[in-house]
């Protein structure tokens, strides 16, 4: 599974629209999903959330608490899944 966290500024988007492409020209993800400002225009992705559809912007900085909490809880709840402790979340303690 690949989580794309996309930048509000546009010269980043551009680098990180051509990014997701080389990404799906290797092997393709089992899935793919992206966390943007605002909706997604130019990127087909099957799961995409955007935190505004008004096209208002957010200062970046606060962009950061809004992209970091849905992938944590993401892992936390895939641990919960496979049973596994999410401050350990491999059973041989190599990923802490």
């Amino acid at each position: 599974m690949v989580v794309y966290l996309l930048s509000a500024n546009a010269h980043a988007y551009r680098y990180e629209k051509d990014l997701v492409g080389s990404i799906g020209n290797g092997g393709a993800p089992v899935l793919e999903m992206a966390i943007a400002e605002v909706p997604l225009q130019e990127m087909p992705m099957p799961y995409s959330f955007s935190f505004s559809d008004s096209g208002q912007k957010t200062d970046e900085l606060f962009l950061t608490f809004c992209y970091i909490l849905p992938v944590q809880l993401l892992g936390f709840y895939k641990c919960i899944e496979l049973v596994l402790s999410p401050d350990m979340p491999s059973v041989s303690g190599a990923i802490t």
